[in-house]
This record gives structure tokens, C-alpha cells and sequence, in this order.
């Protein structure tokens, strides 16, 4: 299973409910990965990468910790765009991530879990892999399975269930 971390960077809620950003609960909620063993896949939200220097330079020093992953250039209804504006913007996120934390993005993870055929071209264009089905932490506590898990490493009830699924023995 993919544990989608989302919003990474993304500082206030597009839908103006407040601020999202919280170092502290960051690195509060990578050491329950840390702890179990199991990598922390991050969406990330590109342009607001500079916004955030102690979590980038956090990122860096705990990178064999993490996948990254795209979430957009912004936070963008991808879904209502064109193939080549999705593949500009993306291809533009996928670079500045790739460069900033020397690593390779291998998903896109749309902004507000929609999808359209042109947001699948641009992505086989930039051989990104889509995420097409996941499920929230409490969904995953009562035992309902997908490919992906999504959460908010902000909110707090989230990051308390993340840490009871991953402190939970597999089987």
C-alpha cells in the first residue's frame, strides 16, 4: 500500500479554511513511518517549495525516508485543463522537485481526486504513474482496502489514525 502524505508544502487550504503547514506535525508524523519501516510518499505542491526551507532541508537529510510525488505545480483543477497546459505544468513541478531533492517523481496525485483523459496523456508523456483508488485513515481502520492510503499529516485525527495503522501489525 502507498501512504499518500497530501498537500506537502501547501500552505493554506485552497478552500480557505485556514492554514496547513505545520513543521512540527511533519516530523511528528515521519517518525511513525520512520519507526515502522515503511516509506512516507509525498504529494507535494511545487511552487510552494521555497516557502519552506526547514522542511526542505528536513526532506534532504531524511530523503531514503520518503517517495515524492506531484500534486500539482499549484493546487489546480487539473482536471478541467487541456493535455498540454496539465503537461507544462506538471513537467514544471516534476523538474523543480526532482532537482531541489535530487530524486526522480514517479507519481502524480491530482488535486481534489479528479481526472480526465487528457491529465492520463500528459502524465504517460512525463511517465508519471496515476493513483486512481485509495482510502482514508479511517476507511483503512475498519478494514476497507484500496491501493493507496490519503492523508493530511495537519490534521490531527488523521495523524492519530495514521499512527494507530502503522503501529498495527500487518499480516
Amino acid at each position: 500500500m502507498i501512504y499518500r502524505d497530501d498537500d506537502i508544502f501547501l500552505t493554506e487550504s485552497p478552500r480557505g479554511f485556514g492554514e496547513y503547514y505545520d513543521f512540527v506535525k511533519f516530523k511528528e508524523c515521519h517518525e511513525y513511518f520512520k519507526k515502522a519501516k515503511v516509506k512516507h510518499v509525498l504529494a507535494i505542491v511545487a511552487s510552494e517549495i521555497w516557502n519552506h526551507p526547514e522542511l526542505v532541508e528536513y526532506l534532504k537529510e531524511n530523503k531514503e525516508d520518503f517517495e515524492f510525488g506531484i500534486h500539482g505545480w499549484a493546487h489546480e483543477r487539473y482536471s478541467e485543463w487541456k493535455e498540454e497546459a496539465i503537461y507544462k505544468s506538471l513537467n514544471r513541478a516534476k523538474n523543480t522537485i526532482d532537482e531541489v531533492f535530487e530524486t526522480r517523481c514517479h507519481w502524480f496525485f491530482p488535486p481534489w481526486n479528479k481526472r480526465n483523459d487528457a491529465m492520463y496523456k500528459a502524465c504517460e508523456r512525463l511517465e508519471l504513474k496515476l493513483n486512481d483508488s485509495f482510502v482514508v485513515p479511517h476507511e483503512a481502520l475498519i478494514g476497507k482496502e484500496a491501493d493507496a492510503l490519503c492523508f493530511h499529516y495537519w490534521e490531527d485525527t488523521e495523524r492519530e489514525q495514521i499512527k494507530t495503522l502503522l503501529s498495527t501489525p500487518r499480516t
